[in-house]
């Protein structure tokens, strides 16, 4: 959500505003701390011993179960069809 429109989103009120901020600022850390284990799952798919191979597999689906109804869901599931 843009920054500009935190005003409208809490009433005016600050804690509202500061409680918005640090939301915000957890879900993108959150976002890119995920990004970052995606990465190395898929990574993992393309190595060339078949036991990390298939761990690597096996994480995949169970993964994307912490993130379904949200719009990265899709990613790692995407990525791992590939395999």
């Amino acid at each position: 959500m843009p920054l500009e429109t935190i005003s409208t989103l809490s009433g005016g009120n600050k804690d509202t505003q500061d409680r918005l901020l640090a939301l915000w600022y957890f879900e993108s850390h959150l976002k890119t701390v995920y990004q970052a284990y995606v990465d190395a799952v898929i990574a993992a798919t393309f190595d060339t011993v078949s036991a990390h191979k298939t761990s690597a597999l096996k994480v995949g689906p169970r993964a994307t179960d912490y993130v379904d109804g949200f719009p990265e869901s899709g990613f790692l599931s995407d990525k791992l069809s590939d395999k």
